[in-house]
């Protein structure tokens, strides 16, 4: 049998079973508040179970708001994605409780085996993570290195919260860094929906994805300054062959080049409103999905508190019939 791992200390642990009983075992878990662990098999004759079960009604009022807690906030609500020498992603709930953490590579999958992030503040966390990301590097107090903090909210907030929250979570992350002695530069990116299901299929950051872009835009940029020069000097020759005897010619040609140009520019303006449309409309169904399970949880939390409420009930009961 499995059950519900909520409390921990040195020697012991508390498991809450299927059946709503908390039992105290003894002994030590490797797994972290809120896991499914397996349950000891009981062994006749002992005072085992009846020692749990008595312990349980004790236990209850001072266990049983940390366990709601769990229960309520173990959606998540957020994604936050630190890329310094190593990339990760961390899933956190609305608390900003790390719930789950992704390594982009095996350099992070390894920083993360060090770092006991389970259930942990995500600002201490990321501290933890970026100084151990940075170890490797030569950062003196001349350097600064910089990190991207990327953000992608599952729900939506009031305008301007997100990135309130983002640059309080820089400005907390560079002063706990800069008091290790690195000095760190963090820049923060709001993720939309496209850019991190594009970032996710290519296995990349989104800050990278992101860079890359940026990147290829000036690039691209850099090429249009060359061709516009071309038709600089294109011109400068038409001017010079104005009087030439194929000058009526050339003349057509520019002018079925530039109908060219903007039947092709026509066509990339209705393609980006056709993409403009197809994104509005997934966002609108994202809003929808979002009421929806945002009412499904208010019904689960109202639930689990009449669970709490009877399981509470039956535990003041217990105690009144042993004593």
């Amino acid at each position: 049998m499995k059950g519900v791992l909520i409390e921990k200390g040195e020697g012991w642990y508390i498991v809450l079973t299927p059946t709503g009983q908390y039992k105290k075992i003894r002994g030590t878990s490797a797994q972290g508040i809120g896991a499914e662990v397996e349950l000891p098999a009981a062994k006749a004759g002992s005072g085992y179970i009846r020692v749990a079960a008595l312990a349980a009604a004790v236990l209850l009022l001072v266990a049983m708001a940390a366990g709601q807690h769990l229960l309520l906030d173990s959606r998540v609500y957020a994604y936050i994605t630190i890329e310094a020498n190593h990339d990760v992603e961390f899933a956190v709930d609305r608390q900003n409780r790390v719930l789950s953490a992704r390594g982009y590579e095996p350099g992070a999958v390894e920083l993360l085996s060090r770092i006991d992030y389970l259930g942990a503040d995500v600002q201490k966390v990321i501290s933890e993570f970026t100084l151990a990301s940075l170890g490797d590097t030569d950062i003196g107090t001349d350097e600064e290195k910089e990190v991207v903090v990327s953000y992608y909210p599952l729900y939506r907030s009031p305008a301007g919260d997100v990135d309130s929250k983002l640059e309080q979570l820089a400005r907390e992350q560079q002063k706990a860094i800069g008091e290790r002695g690195k000095q760190v530069q963090f820049a923060t990116v709001v993720l939309d929906k496209e850019t991190r299901e594009e970032a996710k299929s290519k296995g990349i950051a989104p800050g990278r994805l992101k860079k890359a872009e940026a990147s290829g835009k000036t690039k691209d940029n850099s090429s249009g300054g060359g061709e516009a020069g071309d038709t600089k000097g294109s011109g400068k020759e038409q001017k010079e062959n104005n009087s030439g005897k194929g000058f009526d010619k050339g003349k057509g040609e520019d002018a079925r080049e530039t109908e060219a140009r903007d039947r092709e520019k026509g066509k990339e303006l209705k393609e980006k409103d056709k993409q403009e449309k197809k994104q509005a409309g997934e966002e609108a169904k994202q809003d929808r999905e979002d009421e929806t399970s945002s009412r499904k949880q208010d019904k689960e939390t109202e639930k689990s508190k009449k669970h709490q409420e009877k399981i509470r009930d039956c535990g003041a009961s217990g105690l009144q019939g042993g004593s």
